[in-house]
């Protein structure tokens, strides 16, 4: 995490480095395990240091943003031997692969197509968009065990992302407090105009967290 890097791609890859060494270090035993996420976690610390983060969580949203922006190609149809293929991600942030021939949908991925190239890229990237799934859903977990707070912009980032919209979206959120504000904070689910309350009233936290 402290070694230098030439651009902003190597940021990407080192995020992903980690996150599959943390993935393959569930295989041992209790005590390399934690040893293992202490590393990672040293990493990742220093990592948003030298990437000029605040905190590893501003970090992770940021690289999991990006990961999916480099995924975008394999959301748009691609033909192989005959059959069109594509990752799609539904309401719920759930991702799959898509495949289609004669403008139907088929219920699953023709076999003759398991050993095919451009299936087996697809079906990394879609592991790898479940991985992100869980490390959001685990992240946002922890967020509300700590009372982590994040600005507006931060959530609406995420919120252009298809996997990371619906659990930032089916959270609620409650406004900073500020002394020179009268009432009770802002508190709703998280929509692209701002907070949306039970009575459905808009209020947008415009600087706020």
């Amino acid at each position: 995490g402290l070694v230098p890097v030439k651009g902003q791609e190597e940021w990407l890859k080192r995020y992903e480095f980690l996150q599959q060494f943390l993935k393959e270090s569930r295989q041992f035993g209790a005590q390399r395990r934690a040893s293992e996420a202490l590393a990672v976690s040293m990493a990742m610390k220093n990592m948003a240091t030298k990437a000029g983060f605040a905190d590893v969580t501003r970090l992770t949203l940021a690289m999991e943003t990006q990961l999916v922006k480099s995924y975008a190609v394999f959301f748009e149809k691609k033909e192989a031997e005959g059959v069109s293929l594509s990752l799609s991600v539904d309401e719920y942030g759930r991702a799959s692969i898509t495949a289609g021939k004669d403008g139907k949908t088929l219920k699953s991925v023709p076999a003759r197509l398991k050993k095919n190239e451009y299936y087996l890229q697809l079906k990394e990237v879609y592991t790898k968009l479940k991985e992100q799934y869980s490390r959001t859903v685990k992240m946002f977990e922890q967020a509300m065990e700590e009372r982590e707070a994040y600005r507006y912009e931060e959530l609406q980032a995420l919120c252009e992302n298809p996997v990371t919209r619906p659990v930032v979206q089916s959270l609620v959120f409650i406004g900073a407090e500020r002394e020179e504000s009268a009432g009770s904070p802002a508190i709703g689910f998280l929509k692209a105009e701002g907070l949306y309350d039970w009575e459905d009233k808009c209020t947008h936290p415009e600087g706020e967290e």
